[in-house]
């Protein structure tokens, strides 16, 4: 929470009922409260958009009543009410904004599954890439330690906001927007508890016999790509959504330019490199060769005996992974590099993306010549490929990559009123600039569109026999948010017996047949 911005709206209130009032000496009070309030706010939170109607509406009152002070200093007259109402209409913009959209943090942005989630990360042997793991842990454990120990979303801090600032502005350039901007999200933290223990149902010596261990026991490893300029902790909701239900996700920070900022073991940084141009295809394929590598590496370490106790993680060693289940996922340019990795390795057998970049590939998806022989669950935002058809026919690549797949289950989604950004963290985080960045139309909350892109994942993932639990909510939620949100461009169907869970907070989960 950003208690100095709530403060500073607060004294704004205070302020305009002073200037009213007509006693002098509380108004150069409240003057200087909300003086005291901004410096701490910009010093300790930042600076956000949100703020900017209460402070051009703060500048304003405060030259005129200095001003008008200084012409009728002898009290005779008073400040003007109708000059004060300026302040109220400031400060109520400032403050409506800020509800509607919310805090930049992940308040709004539920998780559906019966588990609450826990974060580690390592770091890949081969190409040392800085990996996040979220995963499931019990409710007991996440209620009593989160407070404490709750994981925060920028890992290098000050160096990761600046590799933020340094990818928001246009390409070709080396400097990057006011780093006051970005400062808040320092603190951003990501409802996850760190290196907290696995949860025990995940345990076989702690399965209950008469609670359908072989469903309960199993984690299905999912291997999650961030897009350009972005890094791994930029899906985190989604990321933490898939792991309530039971998945084991690895999001991946790429050493390829692309990521906000990347450190080595040795403590080398590398930042955002903004000057190459978005669509250069030469290096953008050269980049996509890299993701390959790297991700292949991650799942070749994930088949490790040892990758997920002793090595690396520290789960205890009873716990199984569903090898033969691996999926790849990814964001934008993520996407890209899922689906190429979901090609050259047979061991993937689904495809999640989000907004798929598909312009390294395009020409060789226009021929039929690249396509995939697994799952497919695409999701496009409404803007996205509109934006993109500027460089290359962005939607008929789309429908001609769906063509040619040789697995028929292929779902592709269109959510509506949504733009690229929509499917990311920025939906929590910065959901005011989001709004601005992006063609879409204004919602009261970004937290909801984002949040069905994992319900709209995880509902495709059990319609393919890639899920250990369904849950009939999720269900329940796309078909609430079905007419708001979703135009289907592509449907799999497949439907068999359903099961939902109780959740018993003293004896686990329970696993009932609809």
């Amino acid at each position: 929470m950003r208690i100095f911005e709530r403060l500073q709206y607060l004294s704004g209130y205070l302020l305009f009922l002073a200037l009213v009032s007509e006693y002098q000496q509380i108004q150069l009070l409240g003057f200087s409260l909300i003086l005291v309030m901004i410096a701490l706010g910009i010093y300790v939170e930042g600076i956000r958009f949100t703020q900017f109607p209460f402070f051009i509406s703060f500048i304003f009152v405060s030259i005129t009543y200095s001003v008008f002070n200084y012409y009728y200093y002898s009290g005779e007259q008073h400040y003007p009410i109708y000059l004060s109402l300026i302040l109220l209409f400031g400060d109520a913009i400032s403050t409506f904004v800020m509800i509607i959209k919310g805090e930049c943090d992940f308040s709004r942005f539920p998780i559906t599954g019966p588990y609450q989630v826990g974060y580690k990360e390592f770091r890949t042997s081969i190409h040392d890439n800085e990996v996040s793991v979220f995963y499931p842990v019990d409710r007991e454990d996440y209620i009593q330690n989160i407070n404490k120990n709750n994981a925060l979303q920028q890992r290098h801090g000050d160096k990761t906001i600046k590799g933020l600032a340094k990818a928001s502005v246009a390409y070709g350039r080396e400097d990057h927007l006011p780093l006051i901007f970005f400062r808040y999200l320092k603190f951003v933290k990501m409802n996850c508890l760190e290196n907290a223990p696995l949860s025990k149902d995940f345990i076989s010596d702690n399965i209950r016999p008469d609670r359908m261990p072989a469903l309960q026991k199993t984690l299905i490893p999912i291997v999650f790509s961030h897009g350009l300029s972005s890094n791994r902790n930029w899906n985190s909701g989604t990321c933490r959504d898939l792991a309530s239900h039971g998945y084991l996700v690895f999001a991946i920070d790429h050493r390829d330019e692309t990521s906000h900022y990347v450190e080595t073991k040795d403590g080398k940084g590398m930042y955002y490199n903004n000057l190459m141009s978005s669509h250069d295809l030469e290096n953008r394929s050269n980049q996509l060769r890299i993701r390959e590598k790297e991700l292949i590496a991650l799942i070749d370490e994930i088949f490790e005996p040892e990758m997920l106790n002793t090595k690396k993680l520290g789960f205890p060693s009873s716990i199984k992974i569903e090898h033969e289940k691996v999926i790849t996922a990814g964001h934008s340019f993520g996407g890209m590099t899922a689906i190429a990795t979901a090609q050259l390795d047979q061991r993937v057998r689904a495809c999640l993306t989000l907004d798929p970049w598909l312009f390294v590939q395009h020409k060789e998806i226009l021929n039929g010549e690249y396509y995939l022989r697994v799952p497919m669950f695409i999701l496009s935002s409404e803007t996205f490929h509109p934006k993109c058809e500027e460089w290359f026919e962005s939607w008929i690549t789309m429908q001609s990559f769906i063509k040619h797949c040789q697995d028929r289950r292929v779902e592709h989604i269109v959510m509506k009123n949504t733009g690229h950004l929509h499917q990311t963290d920025v939906a929590c985080t910065i959901p005011f600039e989001n709004f601005v960045m992006t063609d879409a139309k204004f919602q009261s909350t970004t937290n909801e569109s984002y949040h069905l892109c994992s319900q709209l994942a995880i509902s495709f993932l059990y319609r393919v026999g890639l899920s250990n639990f369904y849950h009939g909510h999720v269900e329940n939620t796309i078909s609430r948010m079905r007419e708001r949100w979703i135009k289907y461009d592509q449907i799999f169907e497949y439907k068999e017996p359903c099961f939902d869970y109780k959740i018993d907070i003293n004896n686990g989960i329970e696993m009932v047949q609809l």
